[in-house]
């Protein structure tokens, strides 16, 4: 499991979407899975993108699946949009019978749960910071509904691995299989993990059904509780960043690690500088493996002649003009300052953000 960070190689990967296979059988972890979420997380590619270059070879119908999952992403882009920093907080219920406030089942930190294909997942995650969807549900089950863990450890411990890890998607997917952005909590037991996940494993404390595990106690092997560490290494941003003195009174075209499109920016105006600004408070809320970091910095060598600053807001924005300034639209930026571009929204038509992603989905469908 890889994921490039050259031109060739992630179109190859563009170009290869198969709506129908995708919508046959992506719920499994061996599925049709496009496996760019990781470049549409950091704005490489943006969802109209991907759905036109999907009807450019497929009809709606075939396409249809494939463009219904890319709107649970800008649902939840548009809900973080909306309710700001309350997506890191329970947004619609709170989480029920909750035992544990503070860190995880040290079954699953040690990657121990005795369940096979969610350590299978554990080892992967760290291993390429990437998951199937599915299994990120059964993680999350786990701990939320089984291990009776605040949602908010265990999405703050997948968010710092996974490549492709939206702060919106990540939080709000959480909340979802915590039952507190959803109507109630998700689980799954160990019949559904076999079927999808291709195991055959049975005589497991999730081998039986899920009415049962919805009102169980904590099996004796969730109960031990472990803090996690984070460990967050700046030394490669710190070895990337311009100084501050080098900006002088240009237009400057900022990005940001989630706006990483390399067709944004002018390509042949040498009178602009092109900066990834990288804000180091940000990342000390919301901490990156040193994989991520990695992946990010590789990524955006994809922009001609772009520079990165490593350092506060203030120190940044401090240096520039607001008139002189340009950055794209991303929930994650709403107070930077600057000229801002039009959102890339995959239903533009589509003004107002309802309660849940169905009611969301049915104002959609109709610009389909």
């Amino acid at each position: 499991m890889d994921f490039p960070t050259d031109v060739l190689s992630i179109e190859k990967r563009i170009t290869r979407i198969d709506p129908i296979a995708y919508a046959r059988n992506r719920n499994f972890l061996n599925g049709s899975v496009t496996h760019l979420s990781p470049y549409i997380t950091h704005g490489y590619v943006s969802l109209p993108e991907l759905r036109d270059r999907v009807l450019q070879k497929y009809t709606k119908k075939e396409s249809y699946i494939f463009i219904f999952e890319l709107a649970w992403r800008e649902f939840f882009q548009r809900v973080w949009e909306q309710e700001g920093d309350a997506i890191f907080y329970s947004l619609k219920h709170t989480q029920e019978n909750v035992l544990y406030t503070t860190g995880l089942p040290t079954a699953y930190v040690q990657k121990k749960t005795t369940i096979h294909a969610l350590d299978t997942a554990l080892f992967e995650l760290e291993k390429y910071g990437y998951i199937h969807n599915h299994a990120r549900m059964w993680l999350a089950m786990l701990v939320c509904t089984v291990a009776k863990t605040d949602w908010y450890e265990g999405a703050r411990h997948m968010y710092y691995h996974l490549l492709d890890g939206d702060r919106a998607s990540n939080s709000l997917s959480w909340q979802w299989v915590a039952g507190t952005f959803s109507s109630k909590p998700y689980i799954a037991n160990q019949e559904m993990i076999n079927k999808f996940a291709n195991t055959k494993q049975t005589n497991t404390y999730l081998d039986t059904t899920v009415e049962i595990l919805r009102e169980r106690s904590v099996p004796q092997i969730l109960t031990e509780h472990s803090s996690f560490e984070l460990v967050f290494d700046d030394s490669m941003l710190l070895s990337e960043s311009m100084q501050l003195s080098d900006i002088t009174q240009k237009e400057i075209w900022v990005y940001s690690m989630w706006t990483l499109d390399p067709k944004w920016a002018p390509t042949t105006n040498t009178n602009i500088h092109k900066i990834l600004f990288i804000d180091s408070e940000d990342l000390a809320l919301f901490p990156m493996s040193p994989m991520r970091i990695e992946f990010i910095l590789s990524l955006s060598r994809n922009i001609q002649d772009l520079k990165i600053y490593y350092g506060t807001r203030e120190e940044f924005f401090s240096r520039c003009t607001d008139s002189l300034l340009y950055r794209k639209h991303h929930a994650a930026l709403i107070d930077w300052p600057g000229t801002v571009s039009e959102p890339e929204y995959l239903f533009s038509g589509v003004n107002t953000i309802s309660g849940s992603f169905m009611s969301f989905w049915k104002k959609c469908e109709k610009f389909l």
